[in-house]
């Protein structure tokens, strides 16, 4: 996904059908082991139709493709990000007369999840041609740096046309140019994994930790893409995941994908955001 929409880049059956093999070979360096519950929850607490918490979450709103392409326009409605009443968040996109809305939103600064952290959250994802649910996370610093010398970390997207399979990407910049996307994307090995069944069929857990050393993604608590720092170095790449990332969340329509058999509204339903500090807890 793109952070800004001026930036022109550009995002068992719990378990996965198989184990996916990481993207390089695993460094000795491991993430550390956390026990105990997580240093922080945020919740999606209130009445049903309740908008979003302020002081956690901000709105990004417009349209204009956002860099990528996209269809929607993106509002601060409670029709399009609301809580359930049972606990979880919900965004949902709709087609309108003239195009779609839907909602992105973020916690820029107001929560961010520090180097060496593990994030995780259950998502039932909606799926249709068109459909690009995202959970995903910018570095703090991008107004000091830009993107992507800020680095993005993109946990889960999902592309509706392919309702089984869930993709992780690492975006960073070239060593010589910051404002130069290197990413490792859904193409590498363990950057698309193929969990069996419709991911509307009910939730599953996407996760990462990062840190100064290493990237590591989960799926359902299964490592999927790994990439060391030293690798990403040798290849000629920045290392920004030393620094503290802010959390996205959104549901994107797609440009270039025929949307016009898909049903709409499609909503993604996220339950709470847990963060342990120190280390992956399992």
């Amino acid at each position: 996904m793109n952070p800004l929409p001026i930036v022109v880049l550009l995002v068992l059956a719990t378990m996965p059908r198989a184990a996916v093999g990481p993207t390089f070979a695993v460094a000795a360096y491991q993430p550390p082991r956390v026990t105990g519950e997580a240093s922080r929850t945020i919740t999606f607490d209130g009445p049903a139709g309740s908008p979003i918490d302020p002081a956690v979450w901000n709105h990004e709103t417009g349209g204009g493709g956002w860099g990528n392409g996209e269809l929607e326009t993106y509002t601060d409605s409670a029709e399009n990000s609301y809580l359930d009443g049972a606990g979880n968040l919900r965004i949902s996109a709709y087609r309108t007369g003239t195009g779609f809305t839907s909602a992105r939103i973020t916690t820029q600064d107001k929560v961010v999840v520090q180097p060496g952290s593990y994030v995780e959250a259950s998502i039932v994802a909606p799926v249709g041609a068109g459909v690009w649910p995202a959970f995903w996370a910018i570095g703090a610093n991008i107004g000091e740096v830009g993107w992507p010398a800020c680095g993005e970390l993109d946990i889960f997207e999902g592309t509706g046309a392919t309702p089984t399979e869930a993709h992780a990407a690492v975006h960073l910049a070239a060593a010589d140019d910051p404002a130069t996307d290197k990413s490792y994307g859904w193409g590498e090995p363990g950057g698309t994994t193929d969990v069996g069944s419709s991911l509307e069929d009910g939730p599953h857990r996407y996760g990462v930790y990062f840190d100064d050393k290493i990237v590591r993604f989960y799926l359902d608590r299964r490592p999927t893409m790994t990439v060391p720092a030293t690798a990403a170095l040798n290849a000629g790449r920045s290392w920004p995941f030393g620094g503290p990332q802010y959390l996205i969340l959104n549901v994107a329509v797609d440009g270039t994908t025929d949307n016009s058999a898909t049903v709409f509204p499609r909503t993604m339903t996220v339950h709470p955001i847990s963060i342990w500090h120190g280390g992956v807890p399992f």
